[in-house]
């Protein structure tokens, strides 16, 4: 599903054995939104095996990102569950199982997105070849892209559970970002 602009929810759905080039299950792009109670499930991309999520805001809840995959192999991709750029959304009691990526984060990439997740649990996450088993957090400048885009998500009372990373941090790699772990085991 790509849903750009506007407001939109989803309740109970499952997005389960799709692929693309990103966001394999969904792709939001300068959206709101609510996602509750849905599952993302087996799905491939490039970037964000399950979720691709562009300059959006909003919240997912009791979501569950399993056995999702990304396929680029290239410094700063992967995103198994869900690649978050220009984002600041809220995942509230959500888990995320047996994400892998070939490169970076095998759950979740931030790049220069402030989320914030909020009781969730990380188990069996891989980064193949790179950094961050369940999240990795960067915030690198460039001439178009200036540092003052920050990168400051926060990680309240969240379990993190054999996630594993070709490089560094098994369960989470920050690079350039201000990081909040609050209460996390």
């Amino acid at each position: 599903v790509y849903s750009a602009g506007g407001s939109v929810s989803f309740e109970q759905c499952i997005f389960q054995n799709n692929a693309a080039d990103l966001g394999g299950g969904l792709f939001l792009q300068d959206a709101k939104f609510q996602v509750h109670q849905c599952a993302f499930e087996n799905n491939s991309a490039g970037n964000g095996g399950g979720l691709f999520l562009l300059r959006g805001n909003g919240q997912f809840t009791e979501c569950r990102f399993l056995q999702n995959q990304t396929t680029r192999e290239f410094w700063n991709n992967g995103g198994g569950a869900a690649y978050l750029s220009f984002s600041d959304p809220n995942f509230v009691e959500c888990q995320f199982v047996e994400n892998q990526s070939s490169w970076d984060g095998g759950a979740i990439i931030n790049y220069k997105s402030s989320p914030v997740f909020e009781q969730c649990h990380f188990e069996k996450n891989e980064s193949m070849r790179n950094d961050g088993g369940a999240m990795f957090n960067y915030n690198l400048g460039d001439l178009e892209i200036p540092l003052a885009v920050l990168c400051e998500p926060k990680i309240i009372r969240c379990t993190f559970v054999q996630n594993s990373a070709g490089s560094w941090g098994g369960a989470i790699r920050n690079r350039q970002s201000n990081t909040t772990i609050e209460n996390c085991l």
